[in-house]
């Protein structure tokens, strides 16, 4: 098991909110291959929370089936942590097939940037990113959101020694043959509150130069979306709640796109704005 070192430890405060980022960049990138695995104290008190390892696995299933596969898969650690996935009942393979539902385990659910992380969905305590290879030595076997992506993000929720549970994010590239996967960053909400994918981080929200054109903010009144460059197309806008629930949504057709709030509820509110490949959102307090 390779040691997890980190260089650059930031903490954001969102001040009107009360609500607290920690922010870790792992840096550089780490990149670990099959037999490897890593431990990521995810709020940095000493414990560990999610474990994730790389392993090539051969082995006949309870069906008879002989498999061959890569396969990365999460575990929690020291403590009570959970994974945002699902249960998958397609045909797939891994290092718990023995367990008590075989064949339908949990699939790891990839988030993009901006995403929410809210209320209690389908959390589960292992969570399978990718798996590639063979079933009965000529049938492809590629399995999983993560497969072949750059840099998406496991989310979930922990419970730590004090009883004190908050939600949580890791910034992850995982190979095509599901043969590496890099550490890229990691992030958790320390106040409790929601929290969205890759929140805290300091460049993950201007990726790319798109994004650095656009501009959301809030004013008493409305959302403005203002997008400052020519390919606004297949982009929409969306406010949720904290408990993840979509308030209102609204597909973009111009550059400047206002979203009235006047009639919603005193509280806090999340706007996100989200393309194919990139997004960006603000909390925000209705009072």
């Amino acid at each position: 098991m390779k040691k997890l070192y980190y260089s650059l430890l930031i903490t954001l405060l969102v001040g009107a909110l009360n609500a607290q980022v920690l922010y870790t960049d792992v840096a550089p990138d780490l990149t670990y291959t099959i037999t490897d695995s890593t431990e990521i104290d995810i709020n940095n008190n000493g414990s560990i929370d999610v474990r994730i390892y790389a392993k090539n696995l051969s082995y006949t299933s309870v069906l008879g089936y002989s498999i061959l596969t890569n396969s990365i898969y999460a575990t929690n650690g020291w403590t009570r942590t959970s994974f945002l996935s699902e249960r998958d009942s397609s045909l797939s393979f891994g290092p718990y097939e023995w367990s008590s539902n075989p064949y339908y385990y949990p699939k790891a659910t990839a988030l993009n940037y901006g995403d929410t992380i809210c209320g209690k969905p389908s959390w589960f305590l292992l969570a399978i990113l990718a798996e590639s290879g063979t079933i009965n030595g000529s049938t492809p076997h590629n399995y999983g959101e993560f497969l072949g992506v750059s840099h998406k993000y496991l989310c979930g929720w922990t419970i730590d020694s004090t009883n004190s549970s908050y939600y949580y994010w890791i910034g992850l590239g995982v190979g095509t043959k599901a043969n590496t996967f890099t550490l890229k960053d990691y992030g958790f909400e320390a106040s409790g509150a929601c929290l969205l994918a890759g929140e805290g981080s300091p460049t993950t929200s201007i990726k790319t130069n798109v994004m650095e054109s656009v501009e959301l903010n809030y004013n008493n009144e409305f959302i403005k979306l203002t997008i400052n460059h020519d390919d606004y197309s297949n982009g929409s806008l969306s406010i949720y709640d904290l408990n993840g629930k979509v308030i209102s949504n609204v597909n973009i057709i111009n550059k400047i796109t206002n979203l009235n709030t006047s009639n919603f509820t005193p509280g806090v509110y999340i706007a996100s704005y989200k393309t194919a490949t990139a997004g960006k959102s603000i909390k925000f307090l209705i009072q």
